[in-house]
């Protein structure tokens, strides 16, 4: 069997031979681009392409400029790609400008939207993929956005009142009022990930508690400026609420370590990829 496919999946934009059974394309890369001429033709072969992932290494692209080509790259995944449910794009050559083509040609069916380790990537980039995708459930933008993370917060509560899951780990800058403005705007959210925002306090938790009922699991890694009494207005506010997520070891919250054991009802696993966005 070929290697680039594998069970409905290619490993590569090429024009394989049962294109109308492709739902998945992953493509991951440390020196070289596709070109997209190849991105076109391949998803043109896949009319029913659901998931698209593009991971590369830009730091190691040594055959292309990767500013040059990125823009193009992203205007032939949306111009061919409106049928997808999932995209993700991971890539320290993504700007800002390059997110314009979600607003020029939305993507009406996606759900699921993935900027992680995009370190480039600011809010602006974002508002041009919320205001073409609105309907999105599951965004994971972890290690991400850093000086605008905040601002980002606000455009997530802002556009994306469908979420149910957000993964922001270590975002870094986002604060109170960037997490009231989620917990606002997204009250339907049941999974959220915001570890190592470190100046997020209980302030930012009682908006939480006062507006997303469904919330289920929540992970505070790094969050030292977080108590008991945090977790307490998540408890009282959020009947569903199962999961406080804060690691293992140095990376917890110490005074919520200290009470662990007064909260039998909770799981406080070290496991913090519960809310990558799936499903």
């Amino acid at each position: 069997m070929n290697d680039d496919l594998n069970n409905n999946r290619l490993m590569d934009f090429i024009i394989p031979s049962n294109g109308e059974e492709i739902k998945s394309i992953f493509y991951k890369r440390q020196t070289s681009l596709p070109h997209p001429a190849e991105i076109e033709s391949c998803l043109k072969a896949c009319p029913n392409l659901e998931e698209l992932v593009l991971y590369w290494d830009s730091g190691r692209v040594i055959d292309t400029p990767p500013d040059e080509i990125f823009g193009e790259i992203i205007t032939t995944i949306a111009t061919y790609g409106s049928n997808l449910r999932s995209l993700c794009i991971s890539s320290n050559s993504l700007l800002n400008e390059h997110l314009k083509p979600f607003a020029q040609a939305p993507f009406p069916l996606l759900c699921q939207l993935s900027f992680p380790d995009c370190h480039r990537l600011g809010a602006l980039g974002l508002e041009y993929a919320f205001s073409g995708c609105p309907q999105i459930t599951n965004l994971d933008i972890h290690y991400s956005l850093y000086d605008e993370a905040n601002e980002a917060a606000k455009l997530i509560g802002k556009y994306l009142s469908e979420l149910r899951r957000l993964n922001m780990h270590r975002t870094c800058n986002m604060l109170d009022n960037g997490l009231a403005a989620i917990a606002e705007g997204c009250s339907h959210i049941e999974q959220m990930e915001i570890g190592r925002n470190y100046e997020i306090t209980d302030r930012g938790l009682k908006k939480v508690s006062e507006h997303c009922l469904n919330l289920q699991m929540l992970g505070m890694y790094y969050n030292n400026k977080v108590s008991e009494t945090g977790l307490n207005y998540i408890l009282n506010g959020c009947p569903h609420f199962k999961c406080f997520h804060h690691g293992l070891g140095w990376c917890q919250i110490e005074e919520v370590k200290e009470v662990e054991i007064n909260y039998p009802q909770l799981c406080f696993s070290g496991e913090k990829d519960f809310c990558v966005t799936k499903g």
